[in-house]
C-alpha cells in the first residue's frame, strides 16, 4: 500500500509545482488495473468565484477529443465492426431522415453539412441552458450539434459496447457547455 501512496504523493508534488509555476488548472485521474491511484482536482475551476477544481469538475473539451474519436472509429473499421461509408442512421436510430445522406466519413472529414453549433448566433446566450436533443433539432432546423449527436449516440449505438473487447463503453460527465 505504501507504493500506491508514494505514487499519489509524487503526482501531487509534481502537479502542485505546475499549479504554482505554470498555473496548471485541471483534474488528474490515474487508474491501473481498475484501481484508482490518483483522483484529484488542481488549481481553480473558477477564479472569479474562487471555486477549486475537483475530480468531478466538468471541463469544456471542444475539439480536443476529435483525434481519439477518429482513431477509435478507424480501429472499429479495421475490425469489421463498422464502415466509414455507413449512414449515421445505422448507428443513431432516431436521427432525423437527413442522416441517411450523412456517412461516418462525412463526420470524420467535417463534410456532413452539420454546422458547428458554437457558430450559432445565440450560442453564447444559450450554451449553459440544458436542452434535450429534440429541442436542439427543432430550434436549429436540420442543424444538429456534433456533441449532441455524440451524447445521443452512445447509449443507442450498437457498436458502443465493442470499443474495448468484452467491456462495455461507459461515458460519464461529458457535458459541453451544459448540453
Amino acid at each position: 500500500m505504501s507504493a500506491l501512496l508514494n505514487i499519489e504523493a509524487k503526482v501531487n508534488e509534481y502537479i502542485d509545482a505546475n499549479v504554482e509555476v505554470h498555473k496548471f488548472s485541471g483534474s488528474v485521474l490515474i487508474v491501473q488495473k481498475d484501481k484508482v491511484l490518483v483522483s484529484n482536482g488542481y488549481g481553480m475551476a473558477n477564479y472569479e468565484l474562487d471555486v477549486p477544481n475537483t475530480p468531478q469538475t466538468k471541463f469544456r473539451l471542444a475539439s480536443i477529443t476529435k483525434q481519439f474519436t477518429a482513431m477509435a472509429i478507424m480501429q472499429l473499421q479495421e475490425k469489421g465492426l463498422l464502415n466509414v461509408d455507413d449512414s449515421i442512421n445505422k448507428y443513431i436510430l432516431d436521427y432525423p431522415e437527413t442522416g441517411k445522406q450523412i456517412t461516418i466519413h462525412h463526420l470524420l472529414t467535417h463534410t456532413s453539412g452539420i454546422p458547428n453549433f458554437t457558430s450559432f448566433p445565440d450560442y453564447l446566450e444559450t450554451m449553459m441552458i440544458p436542452a434535450p436533443l429534440e429541442k436542439i433539432i427543432a430550434s436549429q432546423g436540420k442543424a444538429v450539434p456534433r456533441i449532441a449527436i455524440a451524447r445521443r449516440a452512445v447509449p443507442s449505438c450498437p457498436i458502443a459496447g465493442k470499443l474495448r473487447s468484452g467491456k462495455p463503453l461507459v461515458v460519464h460527465r461529458t457535458n459541453f457547455a451544459g448540453l
